[in-house]
């Protein structure tokens, strides 16, 4: 199902169960738990890290491996913070009495912290992806495969990158547009010098599961 990947063999297992619970086929459950996976924290659903121990301080000009990653952070570096703040704070309004206002914040270049599930990696949007956004779900899921490091930084493009989707549930709770505005006004108040990642809140099954969250 996923290359170069170790899955946890106790998660699969509740997997396994959750679906046989449900008496799914083998077509249905390959789907459900493919569904589940890149809706899970890799934290919880994979065996052991692939990024190398010295991924957020990379030294090497280029990755050749292709890693399975999912996105936990994303930082516009392209647009002054300033002017993004604006325009979220403009939408917030707009979206009081047109709650049904499309969000399409403008991009100019995105970074990115990927992380592997116990090992974190940095990485910027060098030519544009279209899945990448800032308002984008944290927690969806990409390969990144032969791409080239600048500065311990990976350089991302249409061509090393192939997404997959998902998100974590809850990894931000209520409108993105307030989690944005405020972020934001963190940064511009203290810069964005350190990041500093919440711990996920992880639902193994996306319905009906009989299985508690995890932290």
């Amino acid at each position: 199902m996923f290359d170069n990947v170790v899955i946890n063999p106790e998660w699969l297992k509740h997997c396994k169960d959750y679906c046989q619970s449900k008496q799914l086929n083998e077509h249905d459950m390959a789907l459900e738990i493919y569904k589940n996976f890149i809706h899970s924290d890799l934290k919880v659903s994979l065996s052991e890290p692939k990024l190398p121990d010295n991924s957020s301080s990379l030294t090497v000009p280029r990755i050749e491996k292709i890693y399975l990653l999912q996105i936990i952070d994303i930082v516009e570096i392209g647009l002054s913070s300033q002017s993004v703040l604006r325009e979220v704070e403009d939408l917030i309004s707009e979206r009081k009495t047109n709650p049904g206002k499309p969000i399409n914040l403008k991009k100019g270049m995105l970074k990115l912290t990927l992380s592997d599930g116990q090992r974190i990696i940095y990485a910027v949007e060098n030519s544009p992806i279209q899945h990448f956004h800032l308002e984008m779900q944290l927690g969806a899921k990409l390969y990144v495969k032969n791409a080239e490091a600048v500065r311990g930084v990976l350089l991302l493009n249409p061509n090393n990158v192939e997404f997959l989707g998902g998100y974590i549930p809850n990894f931000i709770s209520g409108d993105i547009l307030i989690y944005l505005q405020s972020k934001l006004k963190d940064i511009l108040k203290n810069g964005n010098k350190k990041t500093t990642v919440k711990s996920i809140r992880t639902i193994n099954f996306n319905t009906d599961s009989k299985f508690n969250t995890k932290r």
